[in-house]
This record gives structure tokens, C-alpha cells and sequence, in this order.
């Protein structure tokens, strides 16, 4: 994925989605979706995206995960320091 932290990223409701009438999408600034707020999430940032100003950017990739920052009532969110993704050690034999 090609992707820089602090790349904005759009939220979209999808409450047509037929799995979950809370979803929320995330897209790349081009357009591409690149998947979804988790379920447990989604019912509380739906709710309020529709009461402030919101913001979202790209924060990383870990394994195959990505995780955003959003920040409500303007502004950009501040990103942490990076975390190095330490791949698994081998399963024992």
C-alpha cells in the first residue's frame, strides 16, 4: 500500500449497507476505498460525524491492518511517533 502518514482520508456513512446500518467507509484521497471504521467503532464516530467537523488521516500500516487518526471539531490529528512493524518470530516445531 502505498500510503504516507498524514495522508487525509475520507469518512463516508453507508447506512444502506446491508451488513451494518452504522458503517463507515474509508477512501484515499483518489477515491479508493480502503476499507472500513471497525463495527465497534462505527455507531460512535457515525454519531459524531454528524454533530462536528471531522478530520481523518492515514497512521500506519501493521501487518495487514491500517489504523487512522480522527480528530472532531476542526483541525488535523497529531500522529505518534512511528512504531517499527516487527514481523513474528516462527512458530515453534
Amino acid at each position: 500500500m502505498l500510503y504516507a502518514p498524514g495522508n487525509l482520508v475520507e469518512l463516508r456513512l453507508e447506512p444502506t449497507n446491508p451488513f451494518d446500518a452504522n458503517a463507515v467507509a474509508i477512501f484515499s484521497d483518489r477515491g479508493t476505498q480502503l476499507g472500513y471504521v471497525s463495527a465497534e467503532r462505527a455507531a460512535l464516530i457515525g454519531k459524531r460525524m454528524g454533530q462536528d467537523e471531522v478530520t481523518a488521516v492515514f497512521q500506519a500500516m501493521h501487518g495487514n491492518r491500517a489504523y487512522i487518526r480522527i480528530r472532531f471539531g476542526g483541525g488535523l490529528p497529531t500522529l505518534p511517533d512511528p512504531v517499527p512493524d516487527v514481523p513474528k518470530p516462527a512458530p515453534p516445531r
